[in-house]
């Protein structure tokens, strides 16, 4: 039996996915996607994440509710999707104080299941030793 790899996908790399502004960030991301769709990896994402990535594509990338819904859309229609829901804050928290990470990526590492990558462009997460992160071109 084949053990499928669970993957954590992280704010950047939909917003690489929706904008298409870096195109070998985005390339990686498609190939990612369609690794998820085609059953090979399991893809976790956060509540955290959805609200950074409305933050973002709406202040940032000036698109409107109707854009950001489609995007949330293609999220919530991938193959297998987990929402994790919950945090751990006082491991964020200390995270946040002693690595000097920005707060909201503290709390989405805070979330990772068992066994589960973190895929991000981020670099910061490689200082959390607590976990696995990956670049999406190393899938």
């Amino acid at each position: 039996m084949v053990k499928i790899k669970k993957v954590f996908i992280d704010t950047n790399f939909w917003i690489r996915y929706f904008t298409k502004d870096n195109e070998i960030q985005y390339k990686a991301t498609v190939d990612l996607v369609e690794k998820i769709e085609s059953g090979k990896f399991r893809p976790f994402i956060s509540a955290i994440v959805f609200l950074e990535i409305n933050f973002v594509l709406s202040q940032l990338y000036d698109k409107n509710l109707k854009q950001i819904n489609k995007c949330f859309d293609l999220i919530m229609s991938l193959r297998n999707l987990v929402i994790v829901n919950k945090t751990d804050f006082e491991k964020a928290l200390k995270w946040h104080r002693n690595l000097k990470i920005k707060l909201p990526d503290c709390l989405i590492a805070s979330c990772l299941p068992d066994n589960c990558v973190l895929v991000s462009w981020d670099k910061d997460f490689n200082k959390i030793k607590e976990i696995d992160s990956k670049k999406p071109s190393e899938f």
